[in-house]
């Protein structure tokens, strides 16, 4: 690696560290002013979650921190994110907010009901981040993915560019069309949109994968050739605009704001992958997520709500960000604590068996169980039935609550330490094939990014889905071209010459 990039990404390690510092110092100075202010008991109680708190946040980070040269798309950071969200930056809103969104979170308990679930929130950090160590350097070697992915170049993938682009923007018609889309000023183009069938809701999976999956992969491999060491051409540049346009067009519709900043993010680690991620493009994607993100979360005030677009713009606040349930949700794994199993029954890893019948489309099996588990925790936890008109999935778990309601709270410790172990394995495993072609790249920028928030927000078979959703649309890419280009216009440089990193 050149001297300029060890540089810069040790200037952004540096970076980091000072911000986990402050971050500890801020929250001593907060802790202090709150003795002063607060009685004894208040005190104790703010002390016992900001504490777990804390140390739930700085563990990945600190063990991200250790790899030379740094990744600032370190997997355990984007757990950390989860982290920061979901259990630090919540307890400290609900903690000092006093708005109605912070005691909706509560369900109009007493916010001691939280310690349970920041204890386990900073045990199951430390101990998925020890199985992430202990599993060093462990892979699996995926020669069969690799001889499928090794020949793919621009000239043979983009005779098949305009099939997989009117194959997207059919699926996003069709999805549109399935769903009842009707044009009604600038606010109907986001919106959650949902189909119910027998009473239950489907989301369409097969057209969005369709329709943003195979966009999203495309727009990975096409970005990842771009930064290999081969001839780039103004064609491959608009390739790579048209894809990445229409890898955001239905999430942004679907007011799917997780897709939306997951296709974000995978192009900047691919890229990273390839060469030093530049400091203003991190910036400017940075800046690109907060506007879209920000104008869709208006939008879908507007109509759930009846709240102006612009006026809901202005007047976010903070309630976007920590007054809901989303990400590693401290305060959704203390009330699934504290529900199970008396309000909803142990499941002893019956969740874990949806990804078997997930594939098979609910509009052709119509009384398909429940493969997630969304709706059941909003019934029995929070005693809320969701309305079909309602276009929600529901509570997802996150992988410590769901830990807790398949095996309960004695088995979560060794759950979660296996996860972490499996996750390095898989991390591994995925940065070995991404150093053999651009394919590879693009298979661990669909990957790796999207799996670790999905495990620490979403749940099990979410993430399995995402998996293998990324890996058949890459494989059937690279099947298909062989079909119509010879090996032998591979290029030399894929041979003969190694990416950056």
């Amino acid at each position: 690696m050149p001297p300029k990039e060890l540089q810069q990404q040790a200037t952004i390690r540096k970076a980091v560290g000072l911000a986990l510092g402050v971050l500890f110092v801020a929250t001593l100075l907060g802790l202090a002013v709150a003795w002063s202010e607060m009685s004894p008991t208040r005190f104790r109680l703010a002390l016992m979650l900001v504490g777990p708190a804390f140390i739930t946040l700085a563990t990945p980070i600190l063990i991200a921190m250790r790899q030379r040269p740094y990744d600032i798309f370190h997997p355990l950071n984007f757990v950390a994110l989860s982290f920061f969200f979901g259990v630090f930056g919540r307890v400290l809103y609900v903690l000092s907010a006093h708005s109605e969104a912070a005691q909706d979170l509560l369900e109009g308990r007493p916010i001691e009901m939280l310690i349970p679930g920041a204890i386990l929130s900073a045990t199951g950090s430390v101990l998925l981040c020890t199985g992430f160590v202990v599993a060093g350097s462990i892979h699996v070697r995926m020669r069969t993915l690799n001889r499928i992915f090794e020949g793919t170049t621009y000239r043979g993938l983009s005779l098949w560019l305009p099939f997989w682009l009117l194959v997207s923007l059919g699926a996003t018609y069709l999805f549109l069309r399935e769903t009842g889309f009707q044009y009604d000023g600038f606010a109907s183009l986001s919106a959650k949109r949902r189909m119910v069938v027998n009473g239950n809701e489907t989301p369409l999976g097969y057209h969005r994968l369709l329709a943003q999956g195979i966009s999203r992969i495309v727009m990975l491999i096409l970005i990842s050739m771009w930064f290999w060491p081969i001839r780039r051409s103004i064609g491959l540049r608009l390739w790579i605009l048209t894809f990445s346009l229409s890898a955001v067009a239905l999430p942004f519709m679907a007011s799917s704001r997780v897709n939306v900043l997951l296709a974000l993010i995978a192009a900047c680690v691919a890229i990273n992958r390839l060469k030093i991620i530049q400091f203003r493009t991190l910036l400017l994607a940075v800046a690109a997520c907060v506007v879209i993100l920000t104008c869709m979360l208006a939008l879908r005030r507007e109509n759930q709500r009846g709240i102006d677009a612009s006026e809901s713009i202005v007047n976010l606040g903070l309630e976007p960000l920590f007054g809901n349930k989303n990400f590693a949700c401290v305060v959704k794994l203390s009330h699934i604590y504290d529900g199970v199993p008396d309000l909803m029954e142990y499941k002893y890893g019956q969740s874990y068996l949806g990804m078997f019948y997930a594939p098979i489309p609910r509009t052709l099996w119509e009384d398909k169980p429940a493969i997630r588990m969304g709706r059941e925790i909003t019934e029995k936890i929070y005693h809320r039935g969701l309305d079909l008109r309602d276009k929600g999935g529901g509570t997802p778990p996150g992988m410590f609550a769901e830990a807790i309601i398949n095996f309960s709270v004695y088995l979560f410790p060794l759950f979660v330490f296996l996860v972490g172990l499996l996750f390095r394995i898989l991390d591994n495993s995925l940065k070995a094939l991404a150093d053999q072609s651009p394919v590879g790249t693009a298979l661990y920028a669909g990957i790796m990014p999207g799996l670790s928030l999905e495990l620490m927000s979403g749940d099990f078979v979410a993430t399995v889905i995402l998996t293998l959703s990324v890996l058949g649309i890459l494989v059937a890419i690279c099947i298909l071209r062989r079909l119509t280009i010879k090996r032998r216009y591979t290029y030399l440089s894929y041979d003969e010459t190694e990416p950056a990193r």
